[in-house]
């Protein structure tokens, strides 16, 4: 028979942040922030923070007279063990100052049941056949990144800081004038405008078929790849590598595209092929061509390659 396994858990966390926060009335905006009441694991202690956070919503005091009086009119009083439950969880808990921690811990063994769960449904999602594997893919990474997603918290930054920051970076411009902000595109006039291309930017190129936006688009990763050493990722879901690799040869080395797919290089052009095909295979731009690739596939790929090649700019 297989031994069962006891959820991760840590009660004595559970009490000691319970404890502090009716010990000390700050305690609870230390924890209020990342600690929900469905982070614990005790349903005593999930209904006694409900009722805290309750007050601190109100802006009621937090101590031994409010803390009962609220859970006897949410009617629930019994079910947490009465006033001298709660008067034995201010009892052990000597200060308040390891509140954070203890909520951290809290936390922390709530993810880990939280990873449990999603494990199981994602076992019972295999064995349904059904789904469609790449919709099941889909779902799991949802699922397990919604649990990172969910506990990522920003911080305050102060004016001050900021203004810091910005003074610094307009300090840096006024004594490198004409230098963008972004990543160059290569052409001046969309620079002006632009400002470069920055981090979390999303920028559209639009037009009519067979205008030249893929050239338009491949110049600009060549001038951030070769010249700016900027790591650039490239789908490709009509063209395959090894056409786009040509095309930037063709730019890189002003030879006519359909010299080199015929063949028909002189010395000098195949002198001059070698050369930017050298340059070329020194600069980090990296292609994948999969044809008809689904939004989460594409997804997937693309935090991969960040991860693995720290790429700054996405094209599509």
């Amino acid at each position: 028979m297989a031994e069962s396994k006891l959820q991760p858990q840590n009660l004595d966390a559970e009490r000691a942040v319970l404890g502090a926060c009716i010990l000390d009335k700050d305690a609870v905006i230390k924890i209020a922030e990342f600690l929900t009441p469905e982070n614990f694991y005790d349903d005593r202690h999930r209904l006694i923070y409900e009722a805290i956070l309750e007050l601190y919503e109100d802006r009621e005091p937090i101590d031994l007279v409010t803390v009962p009086d609220k859970l006897t009119k949410r009617k629930v009083l019994s079910k947490v063990g009465g006033i001298a439950y709660i008067t034995d969880l201010l009892n052990q808990t000597p200060t308040a100052s390891n509140v954070e921690s203890h909520g951290k811990l809290v936390r922390n063994a709530y993810i880990r049941r939280k990873l449990i769960q999603i494990s199981s449904e994602l076992s019972e999602l295999g064995f349904d056949d059904s789904e469609d594997v790449e919709d099941m893919l889909d779902k799991a990474e949802q699922k397990v990144f919604g649990i990172s997603q969910q506990h990522l918290k920003g911080e305050f930054v102060s004016l001050r800081k900021a203004l810091e920051e910005s003074f610094d970076l307009l300090d840096e411009l006024y004594r490198n004038k004409g230098q963008l902000r972004g990543i160059s595109t290569g052409f001046k006039s969309i620079d002006n405008k632009l400002n470069g291309f920055r981090p979390s930017n999303l920028i559209i190129l639009a037009a009519r078929p067979s205008v030249g936006k893929t050239s338009l688009m491949l110049n600009i990763a060549q001038n951030a790849a070769v010249i700016n050493k900027v790591p650039i990722g490239i789908f490709s879901l009509e063209m395959s590598t090894d056409e786009l690799a040509i095309r930037m040869v063709s730019a890189q080395s002003g030879i006519d595209s359909f010299k080199i797919t015929s063949g028909r290089l002189n010395d000098e052009e195949l002198a001059a092929y070698g050369e930017a095909a050298g340059v070329l295979a020194d600069a980090p731009i990296y292609i994948d061509d999969t044809p008809s690739i689904s939004i989460m596939e594409l997804r997937t790929k693309a935090r991969r390659l960040h991860v693995d090649k720290g790429i700054k700019m996405i094209m599509v």
